[in-house]
């Protein structure tokens, strides 16, 4: 859901929001915060300090904070970006690029902290150290004395501690007490001292305590829960919105539809054709056709796995005879003079933060066809990226390529490498791409609906003349449309009558193979279209799968009278509560105008 989306639906008090927002973001530093070069913006950078920079200088990350949050917890964030454990197939395949699977955790994290702790201060919705004139004490003391069942990692510690248990089970009663006659900050402060010293002085050389740790937790808490609130609250569905998605969901429709295949339209596509498609989606970022400044590499390699002390320094000689060779001679002539190495390739990167491929390019080709990234020859991929974007033209060097794997995934190589060229900022070629072949079948699968729908139009006008033959009497003894399809030989063997009685979502997922029909309608159009039909026969014909296209007779539309509005709206809202916020905040994200900086910091 974009911001104005949300807008469009939302009460008075969040166009206040957008625009405190928007004024603490976009440029007006001198009403709230002050943006300077020293800080880092959108324009200025610098990648040796910052990892990100936004014209809100509170948004910045710098590098220090970004490895910080990663080195406080680098199993958790590993957990997030690989959950299947780091051996699951679906892992990366060496240790840097899981850790570049995990800094992308932290980039998510801090940066959504940050867009979340700008709003909560230009609201002013944390409060200070209360006191016994602070209009928030109430509601501060409230929150302390309920913590510990919104948190159960500070009840767990309060039970380790000992304290406020009777029976081995907490007692809320006697932590309630606590906070009511002040001795819970210096209990906790001291059963923590006496249980835990070492981190207790820790803590204390940072000028903190532990109880001040928490409370700063519960602080940031309680006013995360009150700007939710203040989200969700602005959240509204219209009736219509509300009528047509009830219908979709849980509407009992009984209507009938005739398809018409593509299977036997033979259909050819012309090089004009292909290239003046390409041309116009290759602005479309779903083909991921844009490309930035790249460079071309080739590089030799020699494969170190299995091999003892003596045999490596052996290979490690040969390495160095050729790069040698290569400063001295050039690479080409190195390569045509030299065959102790098992392998010559070269390659084109790209400096992009894809996690899928880091920059490596899809260029080898698996048993089926597909293309993957040479992992299986360059190993640890941001080392090779590094070299080709921090080096001139013409550099070579001797690395070691090491996966870090001791699985069926593993290597250990040592490679020369050789920047021999720069590709400027532009489109992928057709043949580069590699999706030539997508493209071709996208461009058949358009043509073959156009003749599909000159065919079925030709037949359905037979139809119309085999209906107008008929007299009234004989329309109401039988289905006229079924009764032609049955015994028209033309028809039969063309059209496929069947029946949906149900919902129009279920009828939507009785359709699998449907990636070309998207690319002429999509699901939300079929949708949309269907719910506007009346009763009786609609000749509008659209493809419904990749394999054929088809009209619809509406026999009974859904009966609204029968589904309940109103509980479904109470329903609907109290799902969208649950992730209006997050989706909110992460729109904002655009309106910070956040400068990227990952692919230019030295992991």
């Amino acid at each position: 859901m974009k911001m104005s989306t949300l807008r469009d639906q939302s009460a008075p008090v969040l166009y206040g929001l957008v625009v405190l927002f928007v004024l603490a973001m976009g440029g007006f530093g001198s009403i709230f915060s002050s943006t300077t070069s020293d800080k880092g913006n959108s324009e200025n950078c610098d990648p040796e300090r910052f990892v990100a920079c936004s014209d809100n200088e509170n948004i910045s990350i710098t590098v220090e904070e970004y490895f910080q949050r990663y080195l406080n917890n680098p199993d958790f964030y590993h957990s997030r970006a690989n959950p299947f454990g780091p051996n699951s197939p679906y892992s990366a395949t060496d240790k840097q690029l899981d850790t570049l699977n995990a800094l992308n955790q932290v980039w998510s994290t801090l940066i959504n902290q940050k867009v979340n702790n700008q709003f909560i201060s230009d609201l002013e919705l944390i409060t200070e150290d209360p006191n016994e004139n602070s209009p928030h004490l109430d509601e501060v003391i409230d929150f302390i004395k309920n913590y510990p069942n919104f948190n159960p990692t500070y009840k767990t510690e309060l039970e380790v501690l000992g304290l406020f248990v009777v029976d081995s089970t907490f007692n809320q009663i006697l932590y309630e007490a606590s906070v009511d006659n002040g001795l819970l900050y210096s209990k906790l402060n001291e059963a923590f001292a006496l249980t835990f010293p070492q981190q207790d002085m820790q803590i204390r050389a940072q000028g903190s305590s532990r109880w001040n740790n928490w409370f700063s937790t519960m602080k940031r808490q309680l006013a995360s829960v009150k700007l939710n609130y203040i989200i969700n609250s602005t959240q509204s569905l219209s009736k219509m919105e509300l009528k047509d998605q009830l219908l979709l969901e849980q509407g009992n429709y009984d209507f009938d539809y005739l398809t018409y295949s593509l299977a036997n339209i033979e259909v050819e596509v012309s090089d004009d054709e292909l290239n003046s498609y390409y041309n116009s989606i290759k602005d479309d970022k779903s083909y991921n056709l844009k490309k930035g400044t790249r460079r071309v590499i080739e590089f030799v390699k020699w494969d170190l796995s299995g091999l003892d002390d003596s045999q490596v320094d052996s290979v490690k000689k040969l390495a160095k005879d050729f790069r040698k060779s290569a400063r001295r001679n050039g690479f080409s002539t190195a390569v045509e003079k030299n065959n102790t190495f098992s392998m010559v390739k070269e390659v084109t990167l790209s400096n992009e933060f894809s996690l899928s491929g880091s920059g490596l390019g899809t260029q080898t080709k698996n048993s089926d066809g597909g293309s993957i990234p040479f992992y299986n020859i360059i190993g640890a991929g941001r080392k090779v990226i590094e070299f080709a974007f921090t080096n001139e033209i013409g550099e070579i060097k001797l690395m070691n390529i090491d996966s870090d794997r001791n699985n069926d995934k593993g290597f250990n190589d040592i490679g020369v490498f050789h920047i021999k060229e720069e590709i400027e900022e532009g489109y992928a070629s057709l043949e580069e791409s590699g999706i030539k072949d997508k493209l071709i079948r996208e461009i058949e699968f358009s043509k073959k609906c156009e003749v599909a729908k000159n065919e079925f139009k030709n037949m359905m006008n037979s139809y119309n003349e085999f209906l107008s033959e008929l007299t009234d009497e004989d329309i109401e003894s039988f289905d006229p449309l079924s009764y032609w399809i049955e015994n028209d030989e033309n028809a039969s063997q063309n059209i496929l009558f069947r029946n949906h009685k149900g919902t129009i979502n279920d009828f939507m997922l009785s359709f699998i193979s449907t990636d070309l029909r998207n690319t002429i309608i999509t699901i939300p159009e079929i949708k949309g279209f269907i719910l506007s039909l009346s009763e009786g026969l609609d000749m509008t014909m659209n493809p419904i799968d990749n394999e054929s296209i088809a009209i619809f007779r509406m026999n009974e539309l859904a009966d609204l009278s029968m589904l309940d509005l109103t509980l479904y709206k109470n329903n609907e809202l109290e799902r969208l509560n649950n992730t209006q916020s997050s989706l909110f905040l992460e729109d904002q994200k655009e309106t910070a105008n956040i400068k990227d900086n990952r692919t230019l910091v030295i992991y």
